[in-house]
Formats: C-alpha cells, sequence, structure tokens
C-alpha cells in the first residue's frame, strides 16, 4: 500500500507544491507599530489619505438600545496615530461622528432591542472631515419570543408582558475606512 501510494501520480506534484509553499512563507518576525501606517502621496504642503485605509475606532462609554434615539449624534475617538509617509494626518484621540440610524428599545413578548450606527467623518490634524466607509455597528439584543410565548399559552397570559434584552456593544475597537482620497496639510 505505501509503495502504491510513493508510485502514485500524484506524490510529485504534491512535494513539489510542498516545496514551492515552504520556499514562499515569510520568515519576517512581527514587530508592532506605535500607530497606524496608512497609504498616501506626498503632496505640496501635506499628504493625501488615500481611499480604504483603515481606521481604528473606539467608544469611551458602551453603547445601548436602553439609551440610543434614532438621529443621535454619537462621539467616537481614534485609538491609534494615522500616518502618511512617516507623518500623522489623524492623532489618536480624534473626533469621529456617528448617527443612530435606527433604535428600538426592547419590547413585550420577549421583542429584544436593536440599533444601527453609521460613521460619518473623522477630523484630521488639519481639521479637514475625512469621510468613512464600511462603518455601519449593529447589535442586537438576546430574543425572548419563544420563551413568552410558550410561558403563556402555558400557564398565564401576563409571561406576554415579559421584555426581550436590550442590545448593548461594549466599548471595544471598530475599523472603518476612509470613503474618498483626502488632502491633508501637515507640518
Amino acid at each position: 500500500m505505501f509503495t502504491k501510494i510513493l508510485n502514485s501520480w500524484l506524490t510529485k506534484p504534491t512535494a513539489m507544491l510542498l516545496a514551492l509553499s515552504i520556499f514562499l512563507m515569510s520568515f519576517t518576525p512581527y514587530v508592532p507599530s506605535t500607530g497606524v501606517e496608512g497609504n498616501g502621496d506626498d503632496i505640496e504642503g501635506g499628504v493625501i489619505l488615500k481611499a480604504g485605509t483603515t481606521i481604528p475606532l473606539q467608544t469611551l462609554t458602551p453603547l445601548s438600545s436602553a439609551t440610543l434615539q434614532t438621529g443621535q449624534t454619537v462621539t467616537f475617538n481614534v485609538a491609534s496615530d494615522i500616518k502618511v509617509n512617516g507623518k500623522v494626518v489623524i492623532e489618536r484621540g480624534a473626533a469621529a461622528t456617528g448617527t443612530v440610524v435606527s433604535a428600538q428599545h426592547r419590547r413585550m413578548i420577549g421583542l429584544p432591542g436593536k440599533f444601527s450606527i453609521k460613521l460619518n467623518t473623522v477630523a484630521a490634524v488639519d481639521g479637514t472631515n475625512v469621510f468613512l466607509t464600511n462603518s455601519d455597528i449593529n447589535a442586537e439584543g438576546k430574543s425572548k419570543l419563544v420563551t413568552s410565548l410558550i410561558l403563556t399559552g402555558v400557564l398565564c397570559w401576563l409571561f406576554a408582558l415579559m421584555k426581550g434584552e436590550d442590545a448593548v456593544s461594549n466599548s471595544g475597537i471598530t475599523n472603518v475606512a476612509v470613503a474618498t482620497d483626502t488632502e491633508i496639510q501637515v507640518n
């Protein structure tokens, strides 16, 4: 059996593929940076922050469907410096704004709370608003619909008053992207 496998027509291509994949592996060590290095071009007096550059944002307080209202403005902070060609274009702690697109409180019959936030802009070092994309934050609480319906049907109609859980998004980091090429003046 073993000799049959060794003499198989698949052995040599498989061995070549494995050897090639080992050869092409990168053995460079990971060195964490102090900020995010974006892609961009130098121009007279500044740089161009390219579309698609990733920006890590974080909230300082948890977001909850119990407190959010549709249309409300929510503020986030940039988690680390964003650099283009070694120049800081968006500082750590810079404000980013978002809008609550929809918010529903938890409801009877075990329906959960939920919300959706769209992040709009972040402030660059020169005050320019950088527009964001890939920036939706969605959260939904735990549903208790089935439990409420079963208990209502079997025991008592008062279980229909049972509510689901609120949607909560803790102060974690959300990665968003720059929507369009943006010229930023840096010193």
